[in-house]
C-alpha cells in the first residue's frame, strides 16, 4: 500500500468517526421531540377526517393514510433541523423554541378543525386566540371567556 491510500484511509476514517459522533448525538437528541409527535399524528388525522365530513368532502382512507405520511416525515424534518440547530450552536433553547412553535401550531390546527367539524366558522387568527387564551389559563389558573372568540364570527 503506496503512502497516498494510507493517508487517504486515515481521512477518510477520522472524518467517518467524527460524523458518526456527531450524528449520533443528533439521533440521540431526536428521540424525545418524537413521543409528542405520535399523539399529533392521530389527532391530525382524526380531526381532519371530521372536517372533510362536515365539509360533505370525500373521505378515504387512502387520503388520511396520506396525510398521516405526510406529518410524519414535516416532523422529522423539523425535528432534524431543531436538534441539529441546537447541537451546531451549543443552545438547547434553539430545539425547544422551534418544537414549541412546530407543535403549538399543530395543537391550533387541529383545536381549528375540531371547531369547523362542529359547524362553527372560526378564522385562523381567532383559534390562534383561543389557543393562546387557553395556555394563558393553564399557567396562570385563571378563567378566561373564550365563547366570545367564537360568537363574534357567528354574527
Amino acid at each position: 500500500m503506496d503512502e497516498a491510500t494510507k493517508s487517504s484511509l486515515i481521512t477518510q476514517g477520522v472524518t467517518a468517526g467524527f460524523f458518526s459522533q456527531y450524528i449520533h448525538e443528533t439521533y440521540i437528541a431526536v428521540l424525545p421531540w418524537l413521543i409528542p409527535a405520535i399523539p399529533l399524528i392521530f389527532l391530525v388525522c382524526k380531526y381532519g377526517r371530521q372536517n372533510a365530513r362536515a365539509k360533505q368532502e370525500e373521505v378515504t382512507w387512502g387520503k388520511t393514510i396520506k396525510m398521516a405520511i405526510n406529518k410524519i416525515f414535516n416532523y422529522i424534518c423539523w425535528i432534524m433541523i431543531a436538534c441539529t440547530l441546537s447541537i451546531a450552536f451549543d443552545c438547547s433553547a434553539i430545539a425547544y423554541t422551534i418544537m414549541a412553535i412546530v407543535y403549538g401550531l399543530e395543537l391550533m390546527k387541529c383545536i381549528l378543525r375540531y371547531v369547523q367539524s362542529q359547524g362553527y366558522k372560526v378564522s385562523e387568527r381567532q383559534a390562534l386566540a383561543v389557543f393562546l387564551k387557553i395556555v394563558l389559563q393553564k399557567f396562570t389558573n385563571t378563567e378566561v371567556e373564550t365563547e366570545k372568540i367564537i360568537e363574534e364570527n357567528e354574527t
